[in-house]
């Protein structure tokens, strides 16, 4: 009874918000089944300002509008999106060691009003080097401007006189914008892989019209129902908030060096067409090519001096182990994530031995053999139950 007035309650709100023509997240319009075991069905509403310069969206060609970074996030909180640990896909430098490009993938889940997660991995390359002849061609732009109109030149651009004179005036300018964009690269890379993953959980298109974000976002998700006195509710409301970590696949990252030597070590990057786990390959092989060689050999990676055999002796080296590739995923975590990682692999290995002290004090050593001592243990025929009851 109490669900169904629940249920109820939030369908009227699903339908009033309809009938103002406001953005329904996932497009539901009417629920009908009832929560899983331990949820209630609840909703949030979510404000976006149309106007540009809050930074919530940017215009569009035609008059429309695109959701920015805080914008995406603000919806992406509402509706409980949760982040595993991202990745550098593919880094690759230049001569100097400064990045050219690089690629960051993140993965990231959403529990649905069924209480099944979606998921979703995307990879955003954000490329240095575009971005530099974007803002050279902007400058000029700038330059033919203020030639045709004097009096909107900048005073320091009123003070040059000759063709050189403009070029450094241009390559100032270009290289300060630059100075942020190098320093913030992998940021703006995680940013936009993480931003793709909210649009593509969320359903969200591309550009809305102004008229659109006048009315809210009303966002029906699954809420944790449980009572705070009760021990084993609030274990099962613990438990929910976190991420199942081991069903986020990491590959080793992919770094293409650039010295003046050329001697290089590089992997070009593979993207996956879909979410699927991986084994993970890593290699430690540098290639020293010849001088001649061309960037379009390079790209490829495959030196053509080496033999179909020494080829295959190759691929076996670069070859790991399960166990191998686990541990270096492990050590690149943080203390949270490893206490996170191990508490899983004792559920899954129904593990029962006793320790000395507390697994969560454990010097980083201690860590790293307790988590390969608990790899070599064979998987049980059933694992314990991940709930805080027994099934």
């Amino acid at each position: 009874m109490i669900q169904e007035k629940q249920i109820s309650s939030v369908n009227a709100i699903i339908k009033q918000f309809k009938e103002m023509d406001a953005i329904i997240v996932g497009n539901e319009t009417y629920i009908n089944a009832p929560p899983p075991v331990g949820f209630v069905h609840a909703y949030e509403v979510v404000n976006i300002c149309k106007d540009p310069a809050f930074k919530e969206v940017y215009p569009q060609k035609g008059g429309g509008l695109s959701l920015t970074a805080v914008a995406l996030k603000k919806l992406g909180k509402a509706m409980g999106i949760k982040f595993g640990p991202g990745q550098v896909v593919s880094r690759i430098l230049d001569e100097n060691g400064s990045t050219k490009s690089i690629i960051y993938r993140s993965t990231a889940c959403c529990r649905g009003l069924d209480g099944q997660f979606s998921w979703s991995q995307m990879d955003y390359e954000f490329d240095v080097v575009k971005r530099r002849q974007e803002i050279e061609n902007t400058q000029n732009a700038n330059i033919a401007k203020f030639i045709d109109q004097p009096l909107s030149a900048p005073p320091d651009f009123k003070v040059c006189k000759t063709r050189d004179e403009v070029k450094a005036w241009r390559d100032e300018k270009v290289r300060i914008e630059m100075i942020q964009i190098e320093k913030n690269a992998l940021t703006r890379a995680q940013t936009g892989s993480m931003t793709r993953c909210i649009r593509d959980l969320g359903a969200f298109p591309s550009t809305y019209m102004p008229k659109q974000l006048e009315k809210p976002f009303l966002v029906p998700k699954l809420v944790v129902y449980y009572e705070a006195t009760n021990p084993i509710d609030r274990a099962f409301a613990l438990e929910q908030t976190k991420v199942p970590m081991m069903m986020f696949p990491t590959e080793p990252t992919k770094i293409v060096h650039a010295p003046k030597t050329l001697q290089l070590q590089a992997i070009e990057a593979q993207r996956p067409s879909e979410f699927k786990p991986q084994q993970p390959t890593l290699s430690k092989q540098e290639f020293n090519l010849p001088t001649e060689v061309e960037a379009l050999e390079i790209e490829h990676m495959i030196d053509p001096q080496l033999t179909e055999t020494e080829m295959q002796i190759e691929n076996q080296e670069m070859q790991l182990t399960p166990i191998e590739s686990s541990m270096m995923d492990f050590e690149t975590c943080d203390l949270t994530d490893k206490i996170m990682c191990i508490e899983q692999l004792i559920r899954k290995k129904n593990w029962k031995g006793k320790l000395n002290k507390d697994f969560k004090k454990f010097t980083p050593n201690e860590f790293k053999n307790f988590y390969m001592m608990l790899l070599k243990l064979a998987n049980p025929e059933h694992t314990q139950s991940d709930l805080p009851w027994n099934e």
